[in-house]
């Protein structure tokens, strides 16, 4: 009888970290109800963190504190990356914190205050970003992965309905996925070198009453793990369409703070929940005492070296009331207030992004390090994603990283197309029966991946 301790891969392994903080006076935009439009300053340092697995074809993982951005703007890196790691471009990922308080990697008018340094910060980023990521290949070296499950209070659900309308926000009377993966990184020398953590949460603790620059929780969280190992830590935003604080929509930057530090210390606490490196829990036998004792002991196991990629492609239509650029931009010319004209920006960049076709190809990418299953998405997903793929493969621990390579809006289930005013179903650009078809191709990929 043995029990598993942890979900463990074994492999050549490199990370690497590098501060991405963007310049006071960048143009920040992110809530329709801000009155500024550019930094004042700096709440708390922006990072980039690369992880590189496998010496020949190796998988490339990039966590980076920003808001969103296109395909496009990333391209030229992936493509870069692939050439000069020998890989493939699916097996490069680089995936935004999303951050609410940081910097839209978005087209803007050069009208626009800050705009100057947004471009050039742009430019400097993805120089970064490529940097770090060779930094992480070149320090390469045998180390272990090891990951589980652990649970954090810090996600609720943010689809309230007040008055027969949904609104965003904490909705306290719903259901909301808890879980939170984290792993370490342990060499064979027994050194820490990373922590990864993948929870499902909106940054949107700060809003359109902050103008400092902020990762948001992930700053804290990044602050409160580095104090207690001073190793880096990747962090992949989940599936947290449908989550986010139930505290939020401050200007206090003590609130993200403190929401940073709670998700650390369940992080810490599920590593502390971990048995040593390569090892399961075995039944040794039963030693009689003031009771029948069952002892167990640690023993050691092989560790899965498996490191296999894939990737897919699901092909969606688009919305039937979706406008088309040419309708967003009359709109635009209207002179809408802050908030509508907020919402038609993001429309216009939406539709500049998938182009005004009638279908849309959402690709998906796939990983399985070891025992770990590794997802991610160009979108925001419903949490209900990553809890269906985990309780489909309960002997792996599942990342689920959404914002992958840029952003596609919202994708939902079918059934919350139906609710009124919901954001997320008015946002999202594609039709209902998009989720379930991705659900179907994720299925698909990891049968694919584990049925070894």
């Amino acid at each position: 009888m043995q029990q598993k301790q942890s979900y463990d891969f074994a492999g050549n392994i490199g990370i690497s970290e590098i501060d991405i903080t963007p310049p006071v006076g960048i143009y920040n935009r992110c809530w329709g109800a801000a009155t500024s439009h550019t930094a004042q300053g700096v709440h708390m340092p922006f990072y980039a963190t690369a992880l590189v697995i496998g010496e020949i074809h190796p998988l490339v993982i990039i966590g980076f504190d920003a808001t969103w951005g296109s395909e496009s703007l990333l391209a030229p890196l992936i493509k870069r990356l692939a050439e000069t790691l020998e890989t493939e471009e699916s097996q490069i990922h680089v995936c935004f914190s999303h951050t609410h308080s940081g910097v839209p990697l978005a087209d803007v008018s050069s009208e626009k205050p800050g705009a100057d340094l947004l471009k050039t910060y742009k430019e400097e980023l993805i120089e970064k970003l490529y940097q770090v990521s060779l930094d992480a290949a070149g320090n390469q070296q045998p180390a272990q992965i090891q990951s589980n499950y652990g649970k954090c209070n810090l996600a609720q659900n943010r689809d309230l309905l007040r008055e027969g309308s949904y609104v965003t926000g904490y909705n306290p009377e719903s259901e909301h996925d808890d879980t939170l993966f984290t792993a370490r990184i342990i060499s064979d020398t027994g050194e820490m070198v990373a922590i990864i953590v993948n929870y499902a949460c909106h940054p949107t603790t700060l809003a359109w009453e902050n103008d400092q620059l902020s990762p948001d929780y992930v700053g804290s969280l990044r602050k409160t793990i580095r104090k207690e190992f001073n190793v880096p830590m990747l962090f992949l935003q989940g599936c947290s369409g449908d989550l986010g604080p139930a505290f939020g929509f401050t200007g206090d930057l003590s609130v993200p703070e403190r929401h940073g530090r709670q998700l650390a210390y369940a992080s810490l606490a599920s590593l502390e929940n971990m048995g040593s490196p390569g090892t399961s829990l075995v039944f040794e036998e039963v030693k009689k005492s003031g009771a029948d004792l069952a002892v167990w002991r640690e023993q050691s196991v092989s560790v899965d070296t498996t490191l296999l990629c894939s990737a897919g492609i699901f092909s969606a239509t688009i919305r039937n009331d979706l406008l088309k650029s040419t309708g967003i931009q009359d709109l635009l010319k209207k002179n809408p207030d802050n908030a509508e004209e907020e919402r038609l920006q993001r429309k216009l960049l939406l539709r500049k992004m998938i182009g005004d076709g009638d279908s849309l190809d959402v690709k998906s990418w796939f990983a399985r390090i070891g025992n770990i299953l590794f997802v991610s998405f160009p979108a925001e997903l419903y949490s209900k994603m990553q809890k269906d793929i985990r309780a489909r493969y309960p002997d792996y621990t599942v990342i689920c990283a959404t914002l992958c390579k840029g952003s596609l809006g919202y994708i939902l289930p079918e059934s919350d197309y139906e609710k009124a005013n919901l954001y997320q179903a008015w946002q999202t650009p594609v039709a209902s029966g998009t989720f379930e078809g991705l659900y179907d191709l994720c299925i698909r990929e990891l049968n694919m991946l584990t049925r070894n």
